[in-house]
């Protein structure tokens, strides 16, 4: 599938690679070769393959899509906009927008379950914000995030995240993001980022929100759908992941 791409997007791909994407960009102490480029794109190809049930001509559609997908929303400039030594006026409108999302403390990384996989924690209770634009970038920023740090704590072995929301504190309307935008986002996640969500998990999930998922998962496919899982009361959520989250980790608020 790579050969089928050009230079520009084979290195678009590459840098869906954490590894790749700071020695490529970041780093300057050694830049990638141009086999290490195409092999870190060749993830990215076996991930739409793997989606698309082995369908080559879909998965290179897909596949081009998501380079295209990724250059439009600015994904690189997403990833870096933090860099201490980075300036520019576009750098600093993602910074002040993420920042704004993030103050709440809505969502974090924080933790790894027993097979080094990053959990991404989000919290419903502590919306703070409706703002379209926004709400994409933080969600493309900390899934980002979540990736990154998955492939560093497993050295490249993991490729997926963890994706713990937890419904504690939530109070309805007050705190659910427009149905809009939060089907704009799953149906991105599940185009765009295929092969990179291990399970997620509802905790405590309201009634109401059972009621969304009904009327979402005709728009899944069967393995997205398998992999969310709903768990209710702390007796169940201390059994659910007494096998999946390391004793240390436990006692975290999102566990």
């Amino acid at each position: 599938m790579v050969s089928h791409l050009d230079e520009g997007e084979r290195e678009s791909a590459a840098r869906s690679s954490y590894k790749y994407f700071t020695a490529s960009v970041i780093n300057d102490d050694h830049k990638p070769t141009i086999e290490e480029r195409d092999q870190a794109a060749c993830a990215m190809a076996r991930r739409h393959l793997i989606a698309e049930k082995g369908h080559k001509v879909k998965a290179l559609r897909k596949m081009k899509a998501t380079i295209q997908h990724r250059e439009e929303v600015q994904i690189d400039t997403i990833r870096r906009c933090f860099e201490t030594d980075i300036e520019g006026e576009v750098y600093s409108d993602f910074r002040s927008s993420l920042e704004e999302e993030l103050s709440t403390g809505k969502m974090i990384v924080r933790g790894y379950d027993k097979e080094k996989r990053a959990l991404f924690n989000y919290f419903p209770r502590l919306k703070n914000s409706e703002h379209e634009v926004n709400f994409l970038r933080i969600h493309y920023y900390m899934v980002e995030r979540a990736i990154a740090c998955t492939e560093r704590a497993s050295n490249g072995s993991q490729e997926k995240v963890i994706v713990l929301v937890d419904y504690g504190g939530y109070k309805g309307a007050i705190h659910d993001p427009p149905l809009k935008l939060t089907k704009k986002m799953v149906f991105y996640l599940r185009d765009h980022y295929p092969e990179r969500m291990h399970r997620v998990y509802l905790i405590n999930a309201p009634v109401l929100f059972r009621a969304f998922w009904t009327l979402l998962k005709p728009f899944l496919d069967p393995v997205t759908k398998k992999k969310f899982r709903f768990v209710t009361g702390d007796k169940e959520r201390a059994a659910f992941f007494s096998d999946k989250i390391s004793a240390d980790q436990a006692d975290r608020k999102s566990v």
